[in-house]
């Protein structure tokens, strides 16, 4: 999408939406990669188009200096998504509907992905709970190599018990239980 495409959009967005302009609200709405929506915001904000901010907890996020917002669902839906308000329907069918029962957003990029994801495509983050489970728990935990140490202990004639004992002592605690 080129520059004064994407920025007469955005200006629609912001214009229809109370949303914080940052660039996965943006790229959502926009259909757009995270990446290339990114680029633009940046390129708006060396322009001047755009102010960055920050709220109370340090998150960035743009501004448009003097244009009116106001919260519209409809305008926004039928804008984007191409919904029709009052059926609840596509008004362009070449216009692809994003409806909530086909994808979800990723909770650590803010991406769509498919509602049964285990994995998200985009940033790569595991998001089922249960394989997040497995691959923080027993399969990453290592038990303290004793018997190696012991081994080269008896091979160098107890020379390695002293390497043995301080390795024990000074052991990353949360790899080894």
């Amino acid at each position: 999408m080129k520059i004064d495409e994407f920025e007469k959009n955005l200006l629609f967005f912001v214009r229809n939406s109370e949303e914080k302009i940052v660039h996965t609200n943006v790229a959502y709405y926009l259909g757009l990669s995270t990446q290339e929506t990114k680029k633009h915001l940046e390129a708006l904000a060396d322009t001047g188009t755009l102010m960055l901010d920050s709220d109370d907890d340090g998150n960035l996020f743009y501004y448009m200096p003097n244009v009116p917002r106001k919260l519209d669902e409809e305008v926004l839906k039928s804008y984007f998504f191409g919904i029709n308000k009052v059926e609840n329907k596509p008004i362009n069918p070449n216009v692809r509907v994003r409806s909530n029962s086909q994808t979800r957003q990723c909770p650590y990029c803010m991406e769509p992905i498919r509602p049964n994801a285990k994995k998200c495509k985009h940033c790569g983050e595991i998001i089922d709970v249960t394989l997040l489970k497995k691959n923080n728990g027993a399969l990453n935990k290592k038990n303290f190599p004793h018997i190696l140490h012991f081994f080269l202990s008896v091979f160098t004639s107890g020379g390695w018990i002293i390497i043995w004992i301080l390795a024990y002592i000074f052991r990353d605690k949360d790899k080894y239980n």
